[in-house]
């Protein structure tokens, strides 16, 4: 429920936040290029497939890595079957003995094929989260305003908190070494910090071109945001029903009052 709510809050942020400051600046730009569409939400939508096709990307090596480990326990399965069959036809202590040895040997290499795929599993999970954090601390460097500034991180924070806690119970309970789940951990925690040490990079500058970029990486930050929200937030989160569609709620109107408060 705590990340439904952190789904409402984001789902607000960038509808009622983001996307309008994004709009905003483009028309104090003066040097963009004008073109006949809504140059705001083009970006968003851009900064969505981006997410979009990075996430699929993902799972579509992650299923061939399965696949192929699938494939060669198959086989070895068989072949264990088999080796049992002729030690019963024949009753060869013998050739039973080094059935045993076989099939030790074949476990290993099951176990070490297992590890492989939950170590590389985990890191592309990480590493596909940290981008979406990546951006989501992009949002809030690129920020103007000490107001807007605590806006957002209240918004990614309370995203950021639950999401962080999945990963690491998940990474504990998959059986992965203690050192890697650490390193991991430590880089999902970091990436939204150096975000948001580029954006003030960024922000610094008083150059046409810096202000423009900011513009651009700020429209394809609402874009992550609101993939982040429909993809890895509600459709995860439909089996719990009516609660979710009020905590979404209860997200959504409590930074709809903040904002309502700092308009005001």
């Amino acid at each position: 429920m705590l990340l439904c709510l952190g789904g409402g809050v984001l789902l607000c942020t960038t509808f009622l936040h983001l996307l309008p400051e994004v709009a905003e600046n483009i028309e104090e730009l003066k040097n963009f290029p004008s073109i006949n569409l809504p140059v705001a939400e083009l970006l968003m939508c851009i900064g969505f497939f981006i997410m979009y096709f990075m996430e699929e990307s993902v799972h579509l090596y992650l299923h061939k890595k399965e696949r192929k480990n699938n494939t060669f326990a198959d086989k070895i399965e068989s072949i264990t079957k088999s080796d049992t069959d002729l030690i019963t036809t024949l009753e060869n202590p013998h050739v039973a003995h080094h059935h045993v040895d076989h099939s030790h040997a074949d476990h290993s290499h099951v176990v070490i094929g297992n590890s492989t795929i939950v170590t590389i599993r985990g890191l592309l999970v990480v590493l596909a989260l940290s981008i979406h954090e990546l951006f989501e601390g992009l949002a809030v460097g690129l920020e103007s305003s000490s107001r807007t500034v605590w806006y957002m991180f209240g918004a990614v924070s309370a995203h950021k908190l639950v999401i962080a806690f999945c990963i690491g119970v998940e990474l504990v309970t998959s059986g992965m070494k203690n050192v890697l789940v650490i390193v991991y951990v430590f880089a999902f925690a970091v990436v939204s910090p150096v975000g948001i040490g580029i954006g003030i990079a960024i922000t610094e500058e008083e150059q046409s071109s810096t202000a423009l970029v900011s513009v651009l990486l700020q429209g394809l930050a609402s874009g992550t945001l609101l993939y982040v929200v429909f993809f890895e937030i509600l459709r995860e989160e439909r089996k719990t029903g009516m609660k979710q569609y009020f905590s979404v709620l209860l997200g959504f109107i409590i930074m709809l009052g903040i904002t309502l408060i700092e308009s005001d």
